[in-house]
């Protein structure tokens, strides 16, 4: 445990004796109000850890009942479920808390967009309480959860190591400060709208389209996104040779709104992947297609996610993963 004081304990440098894992809090010294005071050294026998003690200066008590209380499963989810209206979820979607208590508390959280093994290996190897990924686990419906499938294998070492699983998923995606909203502001455009408004409200929905202003060529434009999903490689079906004024966005595997940048006369469409098919249709409806890859359509929203988190937590700790990466990569020639 390091950094400032929080709660209504000081902080102090913590040592690990090998081969004992756990913290008991019950052996942190409370400070006495308005005094100066040092933790005693202290080695919890259950808990494996020795305090050292650190001087604290004065502090005011009004800080310690702000903060005292444990930030809990039950705070993420609200505030989650805050930014990310459980309303806005597609039908066919599991969103939500998919694994864990409610009571459970929290100092240590990462996001993801996909939750893989190895990301679940970080997690508990990182002392995570909690995990928000994009992507849900449990997806479809399951009849056993054992050590048989890979996923069972990555639930129960989860379950068995304490670790909360959220997902907003398509409710982060049509959020009014969701994936699709980021992605179209950090391109640059104006008048951003939902393709799909959703009953919510006007701001959210599936889907964004927005103006560029002033016109760029698609050689700009295709600047511009590789810039924002910080990938090296876009794939981009083109359709003559006019400005691009109006862009559609939809990260993820978007191309069903194809006939929405169309009806609202949008000449780009930027989504992470599209069928054969549906790269022909652009080009017949007159529309520059530009595929940056599922992966890269959404994961800088993930990172932010952490940012906001901690922001909004500051009793904790969240981060990105860093042992998740792009699964598809480009042979050249």
């Amino acid at each position: 445990m390091s950094g400032p004081a929080s709660g209504k304990f000081a902080a102090c440098s913590v040592m690990r004796v090998p081969g004992i894992l756990g913290l008991n809090l019950r052996n942190l010294v409370p400070l006495r109000r308005g005094t100066r005071h040092t933790l005693e050294l202290c080695l919890s026998e259950q808990s494996g850890f020795l305090h050292r003690p650190h001087q604290v200066d004065e502090c005011d008590s009004s800080d310690f009942e702000r903060q005292r209380r444990l930030t809990t499963v039950s705070d993420v989810c609200a505030w989650l479920q805050q930014q990310f209206p459980v309303e806005l979820a597609e039908g066919w979607d599991n969103t939500g808390l998919l694994l864990g208590r409610r009571t459970s508390a929290v100092d240590r959280m990462l996001t993801c967009l996909t939750l893989t093994s190895e990301v679940a290996e970080e997690a508990v190897r990182e002392s995570c309480q909690m995990v928000i990924t994009h992507h849900p686990v449990l997806f479809r419906p399951v009849q056993q959860i054992t050590d048989q499938t890979n996923e069972g294998r990555t639930l129960l070492r989860l379950i068995e190591s304490g670790v909360s699983v959220y997902s907003p998923h398509t409710s982060f995606d049509s959020a009014a400060d969701g994936i699709n909203q980021s992605l179209a502001q950090s391109i640059g455009l104006t008048q951003i709208r939902p393709l799909q408004a959703s009953d919510q409200s006007p701001d959210t929905g599936a889907g964004r389209y927005g103006e560029l202003e002033p016109p760029q060529s698609l050689e700009e434009v295709l600047e511009r996104v590789a810039g924002v999903t910080s990938t090296n490689w876009l794939k981009v079906a083109r359709s003559g040779q006019s400005p691009v004024r109006r862009i559609a966005i939809g990260c993820g595997a978007a191309e069903g709104f194809l006939r929405d940048a169309e009806r609202l006369g949008c000449d780009c469409f930027v989504t992470g992947e599209a069928r054969f098919h549906t790269v022909l249709a652009a080009r017949s409806a007159g529309i520059h297609l530009i595929l940056t890859g599922h992966y890269s359509s959404e994961r800088p929203a993930v990172v932010r996610l952490a940012e906001r988190l901690s922001e909004s937590f500051p009793g904790t700790e969240c981060f990105a993963s860093q042992a998740e990466r792009n699964p598809i990569d480009l042979f050249q020639l």
